[in-house]
């Protein structure tokens, strides 16, 4: 594939970089595994609880693959090949200064463009396939249900407004509509991130490293439309970042410290954070972004004693 870097040495403490390049997708030996008809089968039912016992018996669930209950099955009978795949592309630019700060202490600041076209695997890290015999005229049954808010606990003071997903209609219903592909999502998906990094290589007993990055997603969680409820927020436009901090120190006897801290961004909803909340119809498909969660942030820490022998 290619790819090409370039790097400019600037009055001896200084170095100008960059690189670009495509990147293929390793599909792997993996990939044959959903055809394997000796894998294992998965189908999902609904469940009557008759009884209220918690506990399933038999007569509760009718397990016909073409019957009421019926939900999903994940199976290699209802798996085709896609003969029009294509492998993914991955291109990546990136443009970095860095500067020797102090003797063993040096600071590197980088920009870095990523994009993700003809992609298999989505940002949410499952594969892209669409059902070859529900197509999206068959999910025309609206259901109307009033948003529960924040705390997902209808008649509280959070609740929201009344929002309109949609079924399929039951001609479509039962496993023998069922019929997975894997495609190539139509939608790039495209990352800009800008990091920070400050390094005091090993002396005087100790190294340490401080460093900061931002990204500005343009991601599709919904990487292809196959019913209308796809089009709820499919894509996420959100700033995520996260910081570093780390070091360790050489005590007397070998024995080295050692310490690790980080602060993130936590999960996106795929939900606005305002109150107010769309209210589809089958004639008004309105693809809306994904926004952040009230105070979303994680942090974690580390630390570690060793000694050399």
């Amino acid at each position: 594939m290619p790819r090409t870097g370039v790097a400019w040495d600037v009055g001896g403490k200084s170095v100008v970089k960059a690189t670009f390049g495509l990147y293929n997708y390793m599909l792997g030996d993996t990939y044959a595994d959903a055809f394997n008809r000796n894998a294992t089968a998965f189908a999902v039912f609904n469940w009557h609880d008759l009884n209220g016992d918690r506990l399933y018996e038999p007569g509760e669930v009718n397990l016909d693959v073409n019957g009421t209950d019926f939900k999903s099955i994940t199976a290699a009978s209802n798996r085709i090949l896609n003969p029009n795949l294509r492998s993914p592309d991955m291109w990546e630019t990136t443009a970095s200064f860095e500067r020797e700060m102090a003797a063993n202490l040096g600071l590197r600041v980088m920009y870095v463009y990523k994009s993700v076209s003809d992609s298999i695997v989505n940002s949410t890290n499952t594969l892209v396939t669409i059902n070859t015999l529900r197509p999206f005229d068959a999910w025309s049954v609206p259901i109307t249900r009033r948003d529960p808010g924040p705390d997902g606990v209808l008649g509280t003071a959070d609740d929201a407004g009344r929002i309109t997903v949609f079924d399929y209609t039951s001609a479509y219903r039962g496993a023998a509509f069922v019929n997975s592909q894997i495609v190539n999502a139509p939608n790039t998906d495209r990352y800009h991130s800008v990091e920070f990094t400050m390094t005091k290589r090993f002396s005087s007993k100790w190294t340490g490293q401080v460093s900061y990055f931002t990204v500005k997603n343009h991601r599709w969680i919904s990487s292809v439309f196959t019913s209308p409820n796809d089009q709820f927020f499919p894509l996420d436009e959100t700033w995520s970042w996260a910081g570093n901090v780390s070091g360790s120190y050489r005590l007397p006897a070998g024995v080295t410290v050692s310490g690790f801290f980080r602060a993130r961004t936590a999960c996106w909803d795929r939900e606005p954070t305002s109150s107010a909340r769309p209210i589809r119809t089958a004639g008004q498909p309105s693809p809306r972004t994904a926004t952040p969660r009230s105070g979303s942030s994680r942090t974690a820490a580390r630390s570690s004693l060793r000694r050399t022998f």
